[in-house]
């Protein structure tokens, strides 16, 4: 293993986190702490006949991820259109930047950054599930990791949380996961993010204190300190031109932040710009708003689309 050389540097305001801290886990993560049944067809990493890496995922070898295309990850920067050249033979983790591999670097490197805490994000976990057509051995690698992740973080005093994997082919079993047994694990539990969606209203639900329930009261932010509400209506009301927001539990009204609206729609479109029913498929919401300054003043139209991380993530 090769340390990335790099230049840290550190934010003068304080009370501030990593909110996408990425990590590069074991590539022993599945094979460990999975269950036995799983372990001989765990997710692993393999050499081919040229002794580059690749995936391979129940037994099967990646379409995607083979190549040696690995030891680029947590290499930002070390390859651009200035200097540099990728090299398929560097194996994995060979060569890290502080923190990428080790959860007391990572705090190291957050006492370095100026940051109080890193939300964690894995990188191999994140591409094995597109090419997994088993619905049980999915299930099965997500606990494997979400077991391995905690352990990652236990010992760093809160500063570094884990988000967990869930897998959505089985919407019960993720949903057993997520209660059972990570809220008990200490992760950050994610949550679908949009519910109440109609043309003219939706809210934005977040689990601030990682308990696996959305409230209707304010709850503490475990980073900041700061009350929170867990969810945020927006409403737009034809008959006064308005659109409010309310934090629940924190506003004890809704509070206007908008006026003058002739109309306001809201569409909710999934990941192939399909019209989405379900609150767990939307990916983008595209809001369209018409405006008018005054009386006999020429109406104005915007349209905007919004992407969204709208489901339980790593």
């Amino acid at each position: 293993m090769a340390r990335v050389e790099e230049k840290i540097h550190k934010l003068k305001y304080p009370g501030a986190i990593d909110a996408d801290g990425h990590i590069l886990e074991s590539v022993k993560c599945w094979e460990e702490y999975c269950e036995a049944k799983y372990r001989a067809n765990a997710v692993r990493m393999k050499q081919d006949k040229d002794g580059l890496e690749y995936l391979e995922i129940n037994g099967v070898p990646s379409r995607v991820n083979r190549g040696g295309n690995f030891g680029a990850v947590a290499q930002m920067g070390q390859v651009t259109r200035e200097k540099g050249e990728f090299d398929p033979r560097i194996k994995y983790g060979e060569r890290l930047p502080l923190g990428a591999a080790d959860a007391k670097e990572r705090v190291e490197r957050l006492d370095l950054e100026g940051l109080d805490a890193a939300i964690i994000y894995p990188s191999l976990e994140l591409t094995w599930e597109t090419e997994c057509d088993d619905v049980d051995y999915a299930q099965a690698m997500c606990r494997a990791y979400n077991r391995w992740v905690t352990d990652w973080c236990t010992d760093s005093g809160g500063r570094l949380i884990p988000v967990a994997h869930l897998s959505l082919g089985d919407p019960k079993a993720a949903a057993d996961e997520l209660s059972s047994r990570l809220a008990g694990l200490g992760l950050a539990c994610a949550r679908i993010a949009i519910t109440a969606q109609t043309a003219t209203s939706l809210t934005i639900q977040n689990d601030w204190n990682a308990s696996a329930t959305i409230t209707a009261v304010a709850v503490t932010d475990p980073i900041t300190g700061a009350l929170r509400g867990e969810q945020i209506v927006y409403t737009y009301t034809a008959g006064t031109g308005e659109l409010t927001r309310q934090e629940i539990g924190v506003d004890g009204a809704a509070v206007v932040i908008a006026a003058g609206i002739i109309n306001l729609a809201f569409t909710y479109l999934d990941q192939d710009n399909n019209v989405a029913i379900a609150a767990a498929n939307i990916r983008t919401v595209t809001i369209t708003i018409t405006t008018q300054q005054s009386a006999g003043q020429p109406q104005v139209t915007m349209v905007n689309r919004v992407r969204l991380r709208n489901r339980p993530t790593a």
